[in-house]
């Protein structure tokens, strides 16, 4: 587990579980990753205080160890990623991750290629349908720098990406994944505006919904509100926790992702 270990901007994020065994009967790959700060103390509350005032402790984690504040699980089989993000570890954090460790694994041996990966999400094709048929008022989306770096993409978020890659300030990726970027566009005029104006923010929404790793947020004709969970192909379960501690439990969440991906296969949703 020591070879996957990252250390960017303080923060350490590893790899602490792989399971690629071939005689697994599900197949695929399934991954636990989990990231801490090294500087990261815990400040404690005394019980039954008798103090008019308490200022509390700060605990910090033992020798060589920090204490984990992010998680995520990932199932991938082929080029299908099932993934599972926990106190906020998105997949742009993931991706930006794997990138560094490509990077990290090149250093040791050269004969290792650099990748950067970038995750797709499956789309609730109901949802795309609403924007055809009410049109759309406005467009927001709050986008990462990474995200813009990493490809180039048509629409007028994905434009973003040459101011990105000119700064050199953000040299380090993780840098560009902890940088948000907000921006919103609206049609003046409502139903009253252009059919060409209305077409181009029809064409952008689509695009918007087709960005990697995006939160966003459009509001139709009619007042319909689709935000990025809205479109994609996702499961709510309920997870225990990891013993007594801040963590998820392993074993259930990499239960859970097997599982929603033999349901996806079972409805035919995983061809492309």
């Amino acid at each position: 587990m020591s070879k996957t270990e990252i250390i960017r901007a303080g923060e350490v994020t590893q790899i602490t579980y792989r399971d690629l065994s071939s005689t697994k009967t599900d197949g695929g790959l399934l991954l636990h990753i989990e990231k801490g700060n090294q500087a990261e103390s815990i400040k404690t509350i005394r019980h039954r205080s008798i103090n008019v005032t308490e200022e509390g402790e700060e605990v910090s984690p033992p020798q060589d160890q920090s204490f984990m504040n992010k998680e995520c699980f990932v199932f991938i089989y082929g080029q299908h990623v099932i993934f599972c993000g926990h106190n906020n570890m998105s997949q742009h954090a993931l991706a930006a991750y794997l990138h560094a460790l490509s990077e990290h694994c090149q250093s040791l041996d050269d004969t290792c290629p650099i990748y950067k990966p970038s995750f797709k999400s499956v789309a609730n094709y109901d949802k795309i349908q609403m924007i055809q048929d009410e049109g759309v008022k406005s467009i927001s989306a709050e986008l990462t720098a990474y995200h813009t770096t990493i490809k180039s993409p048509p629409s007028i978020f994905g434009r973003l990406k040459g101011l990105f890659r000119q700064d050199e300030e953000l040299s380090d990726i993780q840098d560009q994944a902890d940088l948000q970027v907000n921006v919103e566009i609206r049609l003046d005029g409502n139903t009253r505006a252009s059919q060409e104006a209305q077409k181009e923010l029809r064409e952008q929404a689509q695009m918007v919904i087709g960005e990697e790793n995006a939160d966003f947020k459009i509001i139709t004709q009619k007042g319909n509100t689709i935000e990025s969970d809205d479109v994609k192909l996702s499961k709510l379960v309920y997870i225990s926790k990891h013993n007594n501690t801040n963590g998820l439990s392993r074993a259930a969440v990499l239960s859970e992702l097997v599982t929603y991906f033999n349901e996806l296969q079972q409805k035919n949703l995983t061809q492309l």
